[in-house]
């Protein structure tokens, strides 16, 4: 059994409380960056938003921007994948006050789920969230792996990874969550994280918890 606690999320995943965690200042969406067809070039959700003439906030959601751009976006929708350079701004922004981002220890759950993604060594490295039901890390199908903050740049879409479904450092000073394969994440964090992580130039937007959850996946 897993001695340490796991993230509080709340019981409903249509919800953005299911991916987020009570008691921090601030809940926020993170949007994934968007990949033009056939080719690994991003683009921000905002600047998507703009081209098809779509007013573009918080509750923004994959299928809006479609229809505003009459069936036939120019992007891909990301699938719980994170290119390196978002990975790279999120993992340093949250390394924060540190200086040296890979001394940072963190959790990481993974979906077992992604096909080959789990190796025989890497399964050997985790362990097996238990199936309490407790929120949605808990239904039997997730893995916990502890290293530093850095191991996140090694699960991205050039790697033809998944981004790791959750991580949070050991005091829960932040907490970034996901359902398997959405175009965002959330994040819970304080104030000043939260300042830090826009500062990145990352795409994050305050939300309410209480709100339907308005990323999509598969």
């Amino acid at each position: 059994m897993l001695t340490l606690g796991l993230p509080g999320f709340g019981w409903d995943t249509s919800k953005v409380s299911g991916f987020t965690e009570p008691g921090h200042e601030v809940s926020a969406r993170l949007f994934l960056p968007l990949a033009r067809q056939g080719a690994h070039r991003y683009v921000p959700w905002r600047v998507a938003s703009e081209q098809v003439g779509l007013s573009f906030g918080a509750l923004t959601t994959w299928d809006e921007l479609v229809r505003a751009a009459d069936g036939d976006p120019a992007w891909e929708i990301p699938r719980g994948t994170v290119d390196d350079a978002t990975a790279r701004a999120l993992t340093g922004a949250l390394a924060r006050p540190s200086t040296d981002g890979a001394a940072v220890s963190a959790w990481f759950a993974l979906w077992e789920g992604y096909a080959g993604e789990i190796d025989t060594s890497l399964h050997d490295a985790t362990t097996p969230i238990p199936a309490t039901g407790q929120n949605f890390l808990c239904d039997g199908s997730y893995r916990l792996l502890t290293a530093p903050l850095g191991w996140a740049l090694t699960r991205t879409d050039q790697q033809r990874l998944h981004f790791p479904v959750a991580v949070w450092p050991a005091d829960r000073s932040f907490v970034l969550a996901s359902a398997i394969y959405q175009d965002s994440f959330y994040l819970s964090c304080s104030r000043e994280t939260f300042t830090v992580v826009r500062a990145a130039g990352l795409e994050l937007l305050e939300i309410d918890p209480d709100m339907p959850l308005p990323s999509r996946g598969d």
